[in-house]
């Protein structure tokens, strides 16, 4: 993959659900995707305001 949206699309196919929010005060946008049957939700920041959104907390990723 090489988007962070990428990568959750193939590890867990598309959501379920996506809603996509605006920040006006800091000029960003957000973008939610739920899984509900595997109970997970990530969100994705366009951080430059180009569309390349990043995952905020790829605290998933984590192995203990």
């Amino acid at each position: 993959w090489k988007t962070d949206m990428g990568m959750i699309y193939i590890l867990f196919g598309p959501p379920d659900e996506k809603k996509r929010f605006s920040d006006y005060s800091n000029q960003k946008t957000f973008e939610s995707w739920y899984y509900f049957t595997v109970n997970k939700s990530f969100r994705f920041i366009d951080v430059n305001g180009f569309g390349d959104y990043q995952l905020e907390t790829p605290h998933f990723l984590s192995i203990p």
